[in-house]
């Protein structure tokens, strides 16, 4: 079976938002954990498995999107804006929250949670409202 026009576009459609999902939500891990609000492609390489083409194609549509801006040009560096880190969150909750048990990552609601205190995380008090359920 012959693959059409309208099948191609879907597919190259999926792949470049595959890759702004990848994009933001690396951004957002990487704010996180600490590693820093800024990123250039270099830093994403590292991190996402796409050929360097796509990665600033989809960089400069996110940009126009509004979800980054770039902070400086020598290298390019790249970061989450207010409605992108919005989004990145979005985004980071529905692929991760099955996995990490709450909706977030560095930030949640709770003041005396590990991921705004530092402290380890055996000391996370959903974690151990969830241990605690299990039994």
């Amino acid at each position: 079976m012959e693959q059409g026009r309208g099948d191609a576009w879907a597919t190259e459609a999926a792949h470049q938002l595959y890759v702004q999902d990848e994009i933001l939500e690396a951004m957002y891990w990487l704010l996180g954990e600490g590693f820093g609000s800024e990123a250039a492609v270099a830093d994403l390489l590292r991190f996402l498995q796409v050929p360097e083409a796509d990665l600033q194609r989809q960089l400069s549509e996110l940009t126009r999107k509004g979800y980054l801006e770039v902070v400086d040009s020598q290298p390019i560096r790249y970061r989450l804006t207010e409605e992108g880190t919005a989004e990145a969150h979005r985004r980071f909750v529905d692929d991760f929250e099955p996995f990490i048990g709450h909706g977030g990552h560095g930030i949640c609601d709770r003041p005396d949670c590990w991921c705004r205190t530092g402290a380890p995380l055996e000391s996370c008090p959903a974690r151990a409202e969830a241990v605690s359920a299990d039994g």
